[in-house]
């Protein structure tokens, strides 16, 4: 059980983010920073070696610039950027790409449901379903960043160092 430990906080703060972003359209920043710190516990007790989590390390930042970019064009939110960022120092390099090309996927079906969502008229049932289905709200990216982690993470590092297989490549 140990030896997935870093996989299940993992995969349970992608569920919780996007579940919170769906209900409230934010991602707290607790969450956000909780992930990120989780990391640097669950690398040294996996036995990430020294230079790949230097990488992930790298890349999270890398992520965390990228996603501020993207923030600032006003292309996502300010929660996401910083999921954006979490998420990237966890998935490393390895699957950088699929993480990328997925989450980017499911965000493109995400806005196109969104907005067939948002032209149908609904009655106002629920605080959190008026505010998604309002065309000036923003749209709950941390949902397609969970989608790019959940696809991603099976093929990590992390796997490889529950099972004891990790050979020396990220």
């Amino acid at each position: 059980m140990l030896d997935t430990l870093p996989l299940l906080v993992f995969s349970a703060a992608l569920l919780l983010a996007a579940l919170w972003d769906v209900s409230t359209l934010t991602i707290p920043n607790v969450l956000t920073a909780g992930l990120t710190i989780a990391f640097f516990g669950a690398a040294p007790m996996s036995g990430m070696p020294v230079g790949v989590m230097g990488g992930h390390v790298v890349l999270g930042l890398i992520g965390l610039v990228v996603g501020m970019l993207l923030f600032a064009g006003g292309l996502v939110g300010g929660g996401d950027a910083k999921l954006l960022a979490a998420a990237s120092l966890w998935i490393g390099w390895s699957e950088l790409g699929v993480f990328l090309i997925w989450t980017a996927l499911a965000g493109g079906a995400l806005a196109i449901v969104m907005d067939g969502f948002r032209r149908i008229p609904f009655p106002a049932s629920t605080q959190w379903i008026s505010r998604l289905h309002n065309p000036e709200q923003g749209i709950p990216y941390g949902v397609a960043i969970a989608v790019g982690g959940f696809v991603a993470i099976p093929e990590t590092i992390w796997l490889s160092l529950a099972a004891g297989t990790y050979a020396g490549a990220s």
